[in-house]
């Protein structure tokens, strides 16, 4: 018996010797990968990761803090993940200040705040399996579209987590973090006006990218997009059964007559559907913007308001304060949110048992919560607004009003009837409204309005976009930026729950006979399919993917997208040590050396010239600041260049003079110009 087991051990033995020897012999004539394919695929689980831990972070930082046991599960879950971000950032940017910021306090920090949370941060995962349930319970056309929007997100993935080529992220969004960690602390950057912008998501991408890299920060906002869409999937759904027991109660009003079964999950499907049919929104989860988290932040600040209403319990409006604080501190335009539901508070506040102190004292702390970036401001510049309402030493009040002068043309026509044109009109990252809200919003949101229109959750929902309508129509007359649709999706939220609302009762309706589910259901998949085609097509342009798995290197992915952009940069990059180099007409500085200085406004020249009036005056200035070189973009030149038969004007006349002036540029395309200022 021992000698048969002796045997079998011995076989074995042999065996695996056999199979290493074939193997090893095989594979070492034919690498089937190198060292180079290992690295991209490594960097970007690494992104993954690091997106897990924080958004356990900051849910369980949320949940430790805020219970609220009566808001339902995935409603919790965001209000959970905005409350921890928020607060996250506010941490960081003490840090910041403290000159804390070091490359690997990222790792460390995370790490350790997921060990003492560790307890509520699996709670808060858990809570994320409700959306499983939601899977189970939906019909086929439900789940087709779910599986669609899983889809259509991790495409954006994917996206993010290649290197960043979207302009804003290039600009400052990712650039100011960058300069921060070369810094190790918080530091002023009067070369970039953007720096006087509320820094919630900043101070996030910060964090990231001292865990990693700039691709890690994309990744964060990508995880805040997610957990935006599965907060309005669940507020959708427990906020309609409570709006068709109150139209009910109604005397003569029923929704059951002429209709098919209800599906208990259908509005928070089509809300998701209808937000993901916007072109925008999507490329938004790969951008590294901060119009993802401004949303987030609009949708709890709408969970606490709702439980307000519902509760009449005053604490709950307080909440509405900290975060209406906290879309502010994402971008001034949030102001519309605190505008808007504190105007509604008044005017519900007897219904809600809301005092006039209670009502203060929210304003109170949603202030507080803005409080660190305009005493930041102040401090640096003097000015809590900067660079707006004045002038300071470094943006004054003659360049402040020529960048934001009135549009040349006005359409009324567009004016006048916004609710339409948002969408008609609205093409991502073009002029005008510059954002695609995709076509179902308003499709369904209207008959969404109209059924629940004496509800006043609806008419709180009124009030915001009412709001939104009137500057994007009315302010934007004045400054021709603020009709960008995308500057208000701290507001989002506001049209997608009357849209899930729409669909769940509109699909139900029998006419003649005829089932709306069928033509709707029809129209829903051809915008979708559309979509799912277009993103396809882009991908395959893209192709990140090939990136993250190797098979093509950083430089041909970003020479595919942003052409002659990164090889100016790094033309810049290979001057000699101690050389500073001038952008002109180009802001994106992110693949540029520290050293160089982009053109934040597009408006350095005509600064420059409008001040010192000659060529020499300007040259004198820029090598006192200790520029060594001018980068010129070509492009940018046409925006001063006169037209056939016009006059030239001083900006040209004198650019012409100063170029004149100067050694031959090396030329890098056509595109960009690179002079010596020697």
């Amino acid at each position: 018996m021992q000698t048969s087991k002796r045997r079998e051990l011995l076989f074995l033995m042999l065996m695996l010797f056999w199979i290493l020897f074939v193997l090893g012999g095989y594979y070492y004539y034919h690498k089937p990968i190198n060292i180079g394919m290992i690295a991209p695929p490594f960097s970007a689980l690494l992104d993954v990761v690091f997106v897990i831990l924080f958004s356990g972070l900051a849910g369980g930082l949320g949940q430790r803090i805020l219970r609220a046991e009566g808001i339902p599960t995935l409603e919790r879950a965001a209000l959970h993940y905005a409350l921890g971000a928020g607060l996250i950032s506010l941490i960081w940017l003490g840090l910041g200040v403290l000159g804390l910021y070091r490359f690997p306090l990222g790792a460390p920090l995370l790490i350790l705040g997921c060990i003492v949370l560790r307890k509520e941060i699996s709670g808060w995962y858990k809570s994320l399996g409700l959306i499983v349930n939601a899977y189970k319970e939906s019909d086929r056309l439900e789940k087709f579209l779910a599986v669609l929007a899983a889809v259509l997100v991790l495409y954006q993935l994917v996206i993010a987590l290649a290197p960043p080529i979207k302009w804003d992220a290039l600009a400052y969004h990712l650039q100011l973090p960058r300069q921060y960690l070369a810094a190790g602390k918080l530091i002023f950057t009067p070369e970039n006006p953007y720096w006087g912008h509320p820094q919630i998501v900043e101070m996030l991408n910060t964090f990231a990218m001292s865990f990693h890299r700039a691709q890690t920060a994309a990744a964060l906002n990508w995880g805040a997009g997610v957990v935006f869409l599965l907060g309005l999937f669940g507020l959708t759904n427990t906020q309609l059964a409570r709006l068709r027991m109150q139209r009910n109660a109604e005397p003569g009003l029923t929704e059951t007559a002429g209709t098919t079964n209800p599906r208990p999950v259908a509005a928070g499907w089509m809300a998701v559907t209808a937000v993901l049919a916007g072109t925008t929104f999507r490329y938004l989860l790969g951008w590294s913007y901060t119009d993802l988290f401004s949303a987030l932040f609009g949708l709890a600040a709408l969970i606490t308001f709702f439980a307000w209403l519902d509760e009449q319990n005053p604490t709950w409006f307080l909440w509405t304060g900290l975060f209406c604080g906290f879309a502010l501190g994402t971008k001034w335009t949030a102001g519309l949110l605190p505008a808007g539901l504190f105007l509604a508070a008044l005017l519900f506040r007897k219904q809600g048992q809301l005092s006039l102190k209670t009502w203060f004292l929210a304003g109170g702390i949603a202030f507080l919560a803005l409080t660190p970036w305009l005493v930041k401001n102040g401090i640096a510049t003097g000015n809590p607004l900067y660079p707006y309402l004045w002038g300071t030493p470094w943006i004054d009040a003659a360049r402040l009003a020529s960048a934001n002068q009135p549009p040349e043309t006005i359409d009324w026509w567009q004016h006048l009837l916004v609710p339409f044109m948002t969408t008609w009109a609205g093409v991502d990252s073009m002029q005008g409204f510059g954002a695609d809200l995709g076509p179902l919003l308003l499709l369904f949101a209207v008959p969404g309005f109209w059924l629940y229109r004496r509800c006043q959750k609806v008419q709180v929902l009124l009030i915001l976009l009412i709001l939104a309508g009137i500057s994007l129509a009315a302010a934007s007359l004045r400054f021709g930026h603020l009709i960008q649709t995308r500057l208000y999706y701290t507001l989002l939220p506001a049209l997608a729950l009357p849209c899930g609302w729409g669909w769940e009762w509109i699909q139900k309706q029998v006419l003649q006979g005829v089932r709306m589910r069928r033509i709707l259901s029809a129209v829903v998949l051809l915008v979708m399919g559309l979509i799912f085609w277009q993103d396809s097509s882009w991908m395959a342009q893209l192709a990140p993917g090939r990136l993250i798995l190797g098979a093509v290197t950083e430089q041909q992915y970003l020479e595919n997208i942003l052409g002659f952009n990164i090889l100016a940069m790094q033309e810049v990059d290979k001057l000699p040590e101690g050389s500073r180099t001038l952008m002109l007409w180009e802001p994106r500085g992110l693949y540029a050396p520290l050293q160089a200085q982009a053109d934040l406004w597009i408006d350095r020249w005509r600064t420059d010239r409008r001040e010192l009036q000659t060529a020499s005056a300007i040259f004198d200035r820029w090598k006192q600041e200790g520029f060594t070189h001018l980068l010129v973009y070509q492009q940018g030149i046409e925006l001063i260049r006169p037209q056939p038969g016009q006059t030239p004007t001083a900006d040209w006349s004198v650019l012409q003079e100063a170029l004149a002036q100067m050694p031959e540029p090396v030329s890098i395309g056509g595109f960009y110009l690179l002079y010596s200022l020697k």
